[in-house]
């Protein structure tokens, strides 16, 4: 773990859930970026292109886009930094594309910021990015009418059981991940008191 409380990043690794083989990524991101930012990045470094609702779940708490008859403390407000302190923390995030893809997130490591390194920054990954649109729209939920989010994410989990080809969706290209990571301005935004 860093020895100071400032200019640290976090190694994070996340996997999507429900996928054979695994697809999983690493990479280091600034402390100060806010869970929105991490939401940007975790599209990025996944392979994710659309803008659909999102949702971290953070020791018991909810963070995320606004959802209809949902209640999640606005992500916009929320630094990385803020709700998880230590390492060895295993988070959910959740990206309500028509297909539900569920993702745990885990900080691996705290490390001291290396002057003159570009963050965050993609560092190692396998596995082709999944279809994010499978075209299973039998399976397509209204959120607005949907129930309770154990409700959400256990169809979720039923419509991942589904098949998938290995050969579909985007392959795994670090240097493409980083050079769409470069393009995001992460650590810049006023969080709200």
């Amino acid at each position: 773990m860093a020895d100071s409380d400032e200019d640290r990043v976090y190694q994070l690794k996340v996997s999507v859930k429900g996928y054979r083989p695994e697809v999983w990524r690493r990479f280091l991101v600034q402390e100060n970026a806010t869970l929105k930012e991490l939401n940007d990045i975790l599209k990025n470094v996944v392979g994710w292109e659309g803008n659909y609702k999102h949702m971290f779940v953070i020791e018991g708490d909810q963070y995320g886009d606004r959802i209809v008859g949902r209640h999640f403390r606005n992500d916009r407000d929320v630094r990385l930094k803020d709700v998880v302190r230590k390492e060895n923390v295993r988070f959910e995030y959740d990206y309500f594309s028509p297909d539900m893809w569920q993702h745990e997130v885990m900080v691996e490591k705290i490390l001291p910021k290396e002057k003159n390194k570009l963050y965050p920054v993609c560092i190692e990954g396998s596995c082709r990015t999944p279809v994010e649109h499978y075209g299973r729209e039998e399976y397509s939920l209204d959120q607005s009418k949907a129930g309770d989010t154990k409700e959400l994410m256990d169809m979720s989990m039923y419509m991942m059981e589904d098949s998938f080809d290995v050969d579909e969706g985007k392959p795994f290209c670090i240097d493409e991940i980083n050079e769409r990571l470069k393009r995001l301005r992460i650590g810049s935004t006023k969080v709200m008191p």
